[in-house]
């Protein structure tokens, strides 16, 4: 996979910009709060439809203005396509390959596939459950559209069962057809994305470990537990258990949307007990997993895109992840940093071609 162009109109920073792309690795250099992110967050919208950094589509859109649009050229399977994502303030933003409209997200995601590796992904680790469901999310979705259908309808549902539990108007009677109504269809959803999420991590697991191993050199045991309420009980059952819980505090609380990722090394929690170097390197070892784990899956090499993360490794892990990108199976990489000449001595010197676009106050320039 290869995107030649990105255009850029009320992005974020951006009033107007437009860029072309030649090499296999491109780097954004400039001070921090130039813009080199929000380029990397353009892409990841062009191929993904959704911001990485900002996922509510309003926030992109650049300050006074009404509207943000992107538009590129994406070479993938063979095909070069023209993409375009336009968000309008008040109106559902519109996503179209070729000027044929995408009628459904399920349908998108996945054509362009994209792992990007950020300093704030150190929350996946240190965080909430809900960055952790996310990467599985994206993940799957990435790699199986039927998965997006399903974890939609779930999301709706439940908004929906949630409002009921919520209702002023109940004063302290629940309706039962309509809680139930929105039960049979939960239950359903609930268990696919349940075996989806359980199918994923145990093909998942082999590419994270393998790579853990090799980004640090060491034998210690990393692994990943899923945390489900589903494990020992099926959705219905859940629903009737919590129910009194669920009235008191006016929300559903059993459910995929409870899911959670506990990451063990050496049979200890690694948020709890791991040091910052080990966290980092697991942190990594997941996204490259990522990234292995989609071009298997979806037959395209996804487009990586790596922000500031050199400011964040030490030098040990920079050359090994530096190693990692330059082999030939990764395909086209964008990576930002503050210092045009740190990336160009990194990178500069290597077998795979190179170029740098210097990022000042939301000006770009080819050096």
């Amino acid at each position: 996979m290869f995107v030649h162009t990105l255009q850029l109109t009320n992005f974020k920073c951006y009033s107007r910009a437009e860029l072309g792309f030649e090499s296999q690795i491109t780097g954004f250099a400039g001070p921090n709060g130039a813009g080199k992110t929000n380029l990397l967050d353009a892409l990841h919208f062009l191929c993904s439809g959704k911001s990485y950094f900002n996922p509510p589509d309003r926030q992109n859109i650049r300050f006074g203005a009404s509207f943000f649009r992107l538009s590129g050229e994406i070479e993938a399977g063979g095909e070069r396509d023209r993409v375009l994502c336009i968000h309008e303030s008040g109106r559902r933003k519109r996503i179209s390959v070729n000027e044929v409209p995408v009628t459904r997200m399920s349908g998108f995601m996945g054509r362009y596939p994209v792992v990007v590796i950020a300093p704030d992904d150190v929350m996946m680790i240190n965080g909430g459950s809900e960055e952790r469901r996310r990467f599985l999310d994206m993940s799957i979705s990435f790699s199986g559209k039927d998965y997006l259908e399903d974890l939609s309808l779930y999301k709706k549902v439940l908004l929906q069962r949630n409002s009921l539990l919520k209702d002023p108007a109940r004063r302290g009677r629940v309706n039962e057809d309509l809680l139930q109504a929105y039960d049979r269809l939960l239950v359903p959803a609930a268990h696919r994305i349940y075996e989806r999420r359980k199918a994923f991590l145990q093909r998942f697991m082999p590419y994270f470990t393998r790579l853990y191993s090799e980004l640090t050199g060491v034998s210690e045991l990393l692994e990943i537990h899923y945390q489900s309420g589903l494990h020992e009980k099926d959705m219905n059952t859940l629903l009737e258990e919590a129910r009194p819980r669920d009235e008191m505090l006016q929300r559903t609380t059993a459910g995929p949307h409870r899911d959670d990722l506990q990451f063990l090394l050496n049979s200890n929690e690694l948020r709890h007990y791991g040091s910052q170097g080990q966290k980092k390197s697991a942190l990594i070892a997941l996204k490259l997993a990522q990234f292995h784990y989609l071009k298997d899956h979806t037959g395209r090499t996804p487009l990586l895109l790596l922000d500031d993360i050199f400011d964040r490794l030490d030098e040990a892990r920079s050359r090994q992840l530096v190693e990692m990108v330059q082999c030939k199976v990764f395909g086209q990489v964008f990576l930002s940093d503050t210092s045009a000449g740190r990336l160009l001595q990194i990178f500069g010197t290597g077998a795979l071609s190179f170029d740098i676009f210097e990022v000042e106050d939301a000006r770009i320039k080819k050096l």
